[in-house]
């Protein structure tokens, strides 16, 4: 969820969302006056089970009724382009969770996916196979 998506009518619809995405931007538009943690329980309470906020150069968040961590990105990325960085991070992240995986797993999955993605210029020329990911993973350590 991005900014510009903002509606009055939004938790009409969000309260079928299981996991809900949202960018640093469009979380700060969202929870209004808010903190963090209370629109974060609000949005908990409507039956949504994760929250997901990517950061940007900051990696990711991930929150749940139980639990609270970030994900940082990885070393070596080089922004040539961000068009698209979203869309890959939110998908392979939901590739990951539908396959079974953690959390944690999943966001460091989806922010290695997102970081192969802005290294390249175009929408889709940084996305990459799932072998190529769990590699770059494996090849390149995360920025704490």
């Amino acid at each position: 969820i991005e900014p510009t998506s903002y509606r009055s009518d939004w938790r009409r619809f969000a309260r079928y969302a299981t996991i809900i995405f949202f960018n640093e931007f469009g979380f700060e538009r969202f929870r209004e006056d808010k903190s963090e943690e209370d629109f974060a329980q609000e949005l908990f309470e409507m039956g949504i089970g994760t929250v997901v906020v990517t950061l940007g150069e900051n990696g990711c968040a991930v929150m749940t009724p139980t639990e609270k961590f970030k994900i940082p990105i990885y070393d070596g990325v080089t922004v040539k382009d961000p068009t698209g960085a979203g869309d890959t991070f939110n998908s392979s992240f939901v590739s990951a969770y539908v396959m079974g995986w953690d959390l944690k797993r999943c966001a460091c999955f989806a922010t290695a996916a997102a970081n192969m993605a802005v290294m390249t210029h175009g929408p889709r020329g940084g996305v990459r196979p799932m072998q190529e990911v769990l590699s770059f993973m494996q090849t390149h350590r995360q920025k704490y």
